[in-house]
């Protein structure tokens, strides 16, 4: 069984000490907020972890002149428009895009 292992420091302000997956969407309401759940729920019972679900309904991707949740290591996953994630491959942005 594979457990949650992540980069990111935990967050011990709430007194935890076990890391917490964090995922954001741009692409709600676009899809209905249930499918981003339902990836959630599917990778907490994977990795046995917790997680948090952000969904950002005001872009489609970060805004520019914005921080970049990605770029700033505050997310582990990450779901934004493939145009955008286009436009950051062609400008080499250091994120990870399989």
């Amino acid at each position: 069984m594979m457990a949650c292992s992540l980069s990111r420091a935990a967050d011990s302000s709430n007194g935890s000490t076990t890391p917490k997956l964090q995922l954001i969407t741009y692409l709600s309401p676009d899809f209905q907020l249930e499918l981003f759940q339902t990836y959630q729920h599917y990778l907490e019972d994977i990795l046995s972890c917790e997680s948090h679900l952000i969904a950002e309904s005001r872009w489609s991707a970060p805004p520019v002149g914005k921080i970049d949740p990605f770029t700033a290591n505050e997310v582990d996953i990450g779901i934004k428009s493939s145009l955008r994630c286009l436009s950051d491959r062609r400008k080499r942005n250091s994120i990870i895009l399989n």
